[in-house]
This record gives C-alpha cells, structure tokens and sequence, in this order.
C-alpha cells in the first residue's frame, strides 16, 4: 500500500475508533474514489451505512465482498440492529466458527438469544465462551431472568470486575431473602431490579390496585429480560385503562422497541401520537423506531413535527433529527439541526458530538 493510501486508511480507522459515523463514511467515500480494489474500505463503509440504519445500501456492499470474520460481525451487528435477531444470532455464530479463540462472539451470540427470552440457548452460548467475566455476568443475568436468585448469584460473584456485577449480586441476594409487606415509597425507591420485583409482588398482594407500582414491576422486568411477564403486566393495565391510553401506547411501544421488534414498536407510537399530538415525545419514539426500521423519510418527518410542539423536550426532538439527516447524509441540514439542539441545552453531550462528526465529514 502506497503511502497516500495508508494515510487515507488510517484516517478512516481513526474516526471508527473514534465513533464519527458520518466523518468514516466520508472518509470511505473520499478514499474509494481513488482506490477501490481493497475490500477494507467496502467493509467499512457497509459498517457505517448499516450502523444508521441504511439497510439496503449496506446489503448491496456486503454482498459483493468474500465471506471473512469481520464481514461476519458486521452483518451481526447490522441485523441486531434492524430488529432481525435470529438472523444476527446465526451471523455471530458464523463468525465464532471463524474466530473460535474470541469469546466475545459467543457472549454477543448468547445476549441476542436472550433478548429473544430463549435462555436456555442463551446459557450455552455463555458457557461456550469459557471462564469469562462477561459470560459470568450475563449467565447470572439469565438466572436471574429464570428468577433462581442464588445462581445468579454465583454467577455475578464470578464476574466480579465486570462493572456493575457486585450491585447485582447483592441485589439478587437481597431479593432471595426478602419477605414481608413493603410500603409504596419503598417499593417505588428500591433501586435493585431483583429486589424491586420481589417487593412489587408482595406489595400488590394487598394492594392490587396501584397503578404506579404495577408499572414498576413491569419496568423491572423489561430491565430484567422478562418480556413475556412484563407484557401480561402492560396488557392487564390496558384492559383497564384503555388500549389507547397515552401511558399503555409507551410502555408498549417501548417494550417491542427494546426486543427489537420494531414494526410492532410503530403502531403502538403511532396510536400514541393520535393521543398525544402536541407533546414531542410522541413523535420522537415513533421516529425513533422507523429509524431503527430503516424508515428514514417517515422517521424525518416525525422528528420534524416533534420540534413543532409546544411540549416536551424539543432538544432532544431536534438531536434525533440531526442523526437521521446525518444517516441520510444530509450534513449540512444535520449541523442545523444538531446547532437547534444546542441551543436549547448548550451542555448536550450527544448534539455536541454529532456537531463535531458532521462538522469534520463537511471538512473531507
């Protein structure tokens, strides 16, 4: 490789470190326009285009190139990304077989199968990573998910220098050995998962009426992995309230976006923003998951109408519109957009730095 080539190619995998979306794909561009033998820069600019949600294009790349371990994680990472979980699941697997030696494949393999509430395909994935940490810590997240608190746990104790594994364990050990009537307050402060499911139980036992802490147990069990118990919670509250009420849309909404089943995600936002028109949350979730959907117009136009209500947080309105107009890479549109989000709150993180990508992808 010449030396102008490498320059262009470290260029390139600099600003992939770095996470600049928008700047590696102009990279990308740029580079191939000079040189388009090498598969690499393909590679990395299907990487890209796939990372925000240009699906098709990506595909089209991906297909053209031989199969090798990293086109192996990228279309892992692609299908995670656009809802299609089996499909990543198989895609990590593949990968694994390639790079036996690298456990995290196994560990991404097992976390989709238990996004998918499949546990026990889970487990083995997890154990096929061997003495891991990361493994430990999600094999404690299954048990505890399967609610055997004492083996997560083992597990969490295992993985001890994983952060957040020693709150976990004593989280579950908490939970294992609580008992007795909590009050409301405490059951709505409980800050572990585990434990606060536990209370929550115990809680509605004799008071079946609260509709706060039915919602913190649903919520819990979200964080937990607990799909299908979370939604008998949410369903049972729609029976109640109304299949149409603001608060079912959400929490139904975000509860198919988190398992990735992202056309379910939009009807349930879209019923969503028929009752909240004005608030921009409404439009924010539903462009949100037609992003993700690879939606791109539908998902520009909500997060247009989302920076016109006179509710809600329009700077995060504007944020989500400066990241699907960078998707599209409509830079300068993006860098309006990101400015509007600033403008609103001059400290935010995610504006700032989508700024500063789009501000160096004009730049190539």
């Amino acid at each position: 490789m010449e030396p102008e080539e490498q320059a262009s190619w470290d260029a390139i995998m600099a600003a992939f470190r770095e996470g600049e979306v928008a700047h590696w794909v102009a990279l990308c561009r740029r580079h191939l326009a000079s040189w388009v033998q090498e598969p690499g820069p393909w590679l990395m600019l299907g990487h890209g285009l796939a990372s925000v949600g240009r699906y098709r294009e990506a595909r089209r790349i991906f297909r053209n190139l031989e199969i090798e371990p990293l086109l192996c994680e990228f279309q892992a990472e692609m299908n995670e990304t656009r809802g299609r979980l089996r499909t990543a699941a198989l895609w990590w697997r593949r990968a694994a077989r390639l790079q036996p030696h690298k456990t995290g494949l196994h560990v991404n393999r097992g976390r989709v199968w238990f996004r998918l509430g499949r546990w026990q395909r889970a487990r083995r994935a997890f154990w096929q990573a061997g003495r891991d940490s990361h493994a430990s810590f999600w094999l404690g997240q299954v048990a505890r998910a399967e609610e055997n608190f004492l083996e997560a746990a083992s597990h969490f104790n295992e993985a001890a220098d994983w952060p957040g594994a020693l709150e976990a364990r004593d989280d579950v050990l908490r939970a294992a050995g609580f008992s007795g009537i909590p009050d409301e307050l405490e059951v709505l402060l409980e800050p572990g998962l585990s434990t606060s499911v536990v209370m929550a139980r115990n809680f509605l036992c004799k008071h079946p009426g609260s509709l706060d802490v039915r919602l913190r147990l649903a919520s819990s069990l979200v964080s937990m992995g607990c799909f299908r118990k979370a939604l008998q919670t949410y369903w049972a509250l729609g029976r109640e309230l109304g299949p149409g009420h603001p608060l079912c849309c959400t929490e139904l909404g975000l509860l198919y976006h988190s398992k990735g089943r992202y056309e379910e995600a939009i009807r349930w936002f879209a019923r969503l923003t028929r009752a909240e028109p004005d608030d921009s949350a409404s439009w924010v979730f539903l462009g949100s998951s037609q992003a993700r959907r690879g939606k791109m117009r539908q998902a520009e136009e909500c997060h247009r109408r989302g920076t016109r209500c006179p509710r809600g947080n329009l700077e995060e309105a504007w944020l989500n519109l400066g990241l699907v107009l960078r998707a599209m890479e409509r830079l300068g549109e993006a860098r309006e957009a990101f400015g509007n989000a600033l403008s609103f709150d001059p400290e935010y993180t995610k504006a700032q730095q989508g700024l500063m990508d789009v501000e160096k992808a004009l730049l190539v």
